[in-house]
């Protein structure tokens, strides 16, 4: 069987919801939302199972799903808002021992507006960052 999804698009597997939030060249993230007593296997590229190379990974998806949450929330469409915390949620099911937790969610934020107001008196720094 082969599915074509378009960003925001789910299909329903049996108990398993999977939604394609992002896609970039050939690399797509997926929320998948199943039971618990689901047993999901993680191909080899992914965090899961790729050694020290896969906490770098993590860690880089944990901080752009902290930035997208952020950007969300100041502005974005009630989609946006939608599609950070489901991506947010399965970041969280997936890595139990380094979740994204409520706290850091209002760092990111605090984060993000600091560094707009930044941007409004300094229009020459880099804030993408």
């Amino acid at each position: 069987m082969y599915l074509d999804l378009r960003v925001g698009e789910s299909v329903q597997l049996g108990d398993a919801q999977i939604t394609l939030t992002a896609k970039s060249g050939q690399r797509a993230r997926l929320v998948v939302r199943a039971p618990h007593q689901m047993k999901v296997a993680y191909p080899k590229s992914t965090p899961a199972g790729a050694g020290h190379q896969g906490h770098r990974t993590q860690m880089n998806e944990r901080d752009g799903l902290l930035r997208q949450f952020a950007m969300a929330f100041d502005g974005g469409a009630e989609k946006d808002k939608h599609l950070a915390r489901e991506a947010i949620a399965s970041f969280n099911m997936r890595n139990p021992d380094n979740r994204i937790l409520p706290t850091h969610l209002a760092q990111s934020i605090s984060a993000w507006k600091a560094r707009q107001i930044g941007a409004q008196t300094h229009p020459d720094a880099d804030v993408t960052h």
